[in-house]
């Protein structure tokens, strides 16, 4: 397996989610504009929503992607059950960002569901790039592999659309480390998928020969629910496939959900381009650049 791709990922994803914690959330793209930010690096969150998180810092889908992370190096493998354990342990005492579907999950929890069903209804693309170190355990059949992005996903979001869609990508990524084409990989793997996951590959692949993909994603819609973040994914990945840097500035400063999207993205198009697209200081800035250098070398 090609190291530089397969690093591409990780780092791609980790690094999406920070660069996207500055204007993660504001929805009006001229305040994201007036803001004063610094696009070649990291920025302090300019709305309310992520308390004390600093430049650097991830927001709550970046963090839960570093659990699992932490998870995966400890055993080699994915173990549902002990991911749900750091989980629901940090999100105990969390002090980023409690979201609806955390919330429902702890509800749940609390009533005696099981790891496998605890899974709040929510529909949100967030739980999807979270997954990417499930790729680093990719010497076991991909097949697990699509099996355990399904599982971690339905942890916290077990809604048909979020788990297929979690599969979905989770194929793509296998395919595109094997050396596969994007665009005939989304056509050839799209195929096996429901029609309205066809769809969504289909708006986002159109939508990549318009200009401005800010007003591309806002067609599509900013929110965090998974029919606004799926093709906007595509539309990025189709539109900047040789890009990671400008896919991730277009993406952030489209606003809205950019982080869910960010991930996704800095996922495939890291794996694409390499560890090598990903400008050094984004990943020696990260906050967390020694754990994760730490748990990669249990590898």
């Amino acid at each position: 397996m090609n190291k530089d791709k397969l690093y591409g990922a990780l780092w791609g994803a980790f690094c999406a989610d920070a660069y996207a914690l500055g204007p993660h959330w504001e929805y009006n793209t001229k305040n994201i504009e007036d803001a004063d930010l610094n696009w070649e690096g990291y920025n302090n969150p300019i709305t309310t929503y992520h308390g004390k998180k600093q430049a650097g810092d991830f927001t709550h889908y970046g963090d839960q992607g570093l659990w699992l992370l932490r998870q995966v190096a400890e055993k080699s493998s994915f173990d549902l059950s002990a991911f749900g354990r750091i989980w629901l342990d940090k999100m105990q005492t969390y002090e980023g960002y409690i979201d609806h579907s955390t919330k429902e999950t702890l509800e749940n929890l609390k009533k005696g569901a099981d790891w496998t069903s605890c899974g709040s209804g929510s529909t949100d693309f967030s739980a999807i790039g979270r997954g990417v170190p499930l790729l680093l355990i990719l010497n076991n059949n991909p097949e697990e592999i699509k099996k355990a992005f399904m599982s971690q996903a339905a942890l916290t979001h077990n809604s048909k659309s979020v788990v297929e869609a979690s599969s979905f990508f989770a194929e793509l990524a296998i395919a595109l480390l094997e050396g596969k084409e994007l665009r005939s990989s989304l056509s050839s793997i799209g195929s096996g998928y429901s029609k309205t996951i066809q769809d969504w590959i289909s708006q986002g692949i159109k939508s990549s020969t318009k200009k401005k993909t800010s007003l591309v994603i806002k067609s599509f819609g900013q929110a965090c629910d998974i029919n606004h973040g799926f093709p906007g994914v595509i539309h990025l990945i189709t539109k900047y496939t040789d890009n990671y840097r400008l896919a991730m500035e277009e993406n952030v400063k489209s606003g809205g959900e950019s982080a869910a999207r960010g991930m996704t993205v800095g996922m495939l198009l890291g794996i694409i381009n390499g560890k090598k697209s990903i400008p050094e200081n984004w990943i020696k800035n990260l906050n967390a650049y020694n754990e994760i250098e730490g748990l990669i070398s249990k590898f």
